[in-house]
Parts: C-alpha cells; sequence; structure tokens
C-alpha cells in the first residue's frame, strides 16, 4: 500500500496481513501509553461533572418547587411540573455541555447540529407542538386544574392528569380517555 498507493490482493497473504495486523497492535499500544492518562483523567472528569450536574439540577428542582410553594402567586400544578422539570433540565443540559467541553468537544457545531435537529423536528411534529401551545394556553389561563370535572366536546369527566400536550380525563363510565389539548 506504501509504495503503490493501491490496495492489491497481496493483502489477502497470511504473512502481510498479520504484519499489518502486528503494526495496527504496535500503534495502538504506543497511543495508550502515551495518552491514557489523559484519556482516563478527561473520561473521570467528564462521568464527575455528569454526577454533579445530576444533583445539582435535582436540588435546582427541589429549590424551584419550594420557591413556588413559598410565593404568593397561585400555580396550578401542571405549570408547577413544568417549571420544576424545565428548571432542572436545563442545569443538566448545561452540565452537559460543560462536560463535553473538558472532553474537548466543540460546541459551536453541537449547538448548530441542535439548532438545525430543532428545525426539522419542528416541522415534524406540527401536530404536537399545537397541542404544546395549547397546553401553554390551559397552563396560563388555568381553565381547569386536576380533580376538576370538565365538559369537552361529548366527554364529560374528571381531570386525572395533564401535560402539556394532553389530558387524561376519567369519564363517569369509568373510562380512561387521553385528550390531546388542541381539542380542549
Amino acid at each position: 500500500i506504501r509504495t503503490t498507493g493501491e490496495l492489491t490482493a497481496d493483502i489477502l497473504k497470511p504473512e502481510i496481513l498479520l504484519g499489518l495486523i502486528g503494526n495496527w497492535f504496535d500503534r495502538m499500544l504506543i497511543f495508550v501509553k502515551k495518552y491514557s492518562t489523559e484519556i482516563l483523567f478527561k473520561t473521570m472528569m467528564f462521568f464527575g461533572l455528569l454526577l454533579g450536574f445530576f444533583y445539582l439540577s435535582r436540588f435546582t428542582g427541589r429549590v424551584v418547587r419550594k420557591g413556588l410553594h413559598r410565593s404568593k402567586v397561585p400555580v396550578s400544578l401542571l405549570m408547577e411540573e413544568m417549571l420544576v422539570a424545565m428548571a432542572a433540565r436545563v442545569v443538566f443540559f448545561i452540565g452537559i455541555l460543560i462536560a463535553l467541553s473538558q472532553m474537548g468537544v466543540s460546541l459551536a457545531p453541537v449547538l448548530a447540529g441542535l439548532g438545525v435537529a430543532g428545525f426539522i423536528v419542528g416541522f415534524a411534529l406540527q401536530d404536537t407542538l399545537g397541542n404544546f401551545a395549547s397546553g401553554l394556553m390551559i397552563l396560563i389561563y388555568r381553565p381547569f386544574d386536576v380533580g376538576d370535572m370538565i365538559k369537552t366536546g361529548s366527554v364529560t369527566g374528571n381531570v386525572r392528569c395533564m401535560n402539556l400536550v394532553s389530558t387524561t380525563v376519567l369519564t363517569i363510565d369509568h373510562q380512561t380517555l387521553v385528550i390531546p389539548n388542541n381539542k380542549i
């Protein structure tokens, strides 16, 4: 390969193939000897940062929940859960970015890729995003909350669970229905 620059049938000869594998193995050992401590340190730093930010995100969620309970502003259960989860996820996402940057990953292409992926997912999930927008409107105007009896379309029942895309209703005849928020 080095002399002609082409891959020939000679590579299938056992002595040449074993020589190539031995050469690759020797190069791998040299690489491991040279960079093993650096790789080990960066890996430990990566997982240590992830673990630290995981616990920090849980702590942040608890602080946000306590702050919402102590505040004088009435917040629905759906809004409370959304704010707590969003605060925890933002802290953990920042932790992932910091851990990746410590590993030597350039964040500019990662963030650009996330932007493009978000744009594509936005087009693919238009109905879900419509339900999400309706869920935000329910969250802001609070026409009902978990435990309330509602009537929407031909469905009447108690609200058992709410999230930003759907509402779970237990009907009078004990059927559980999951209704998209844009239908409510």
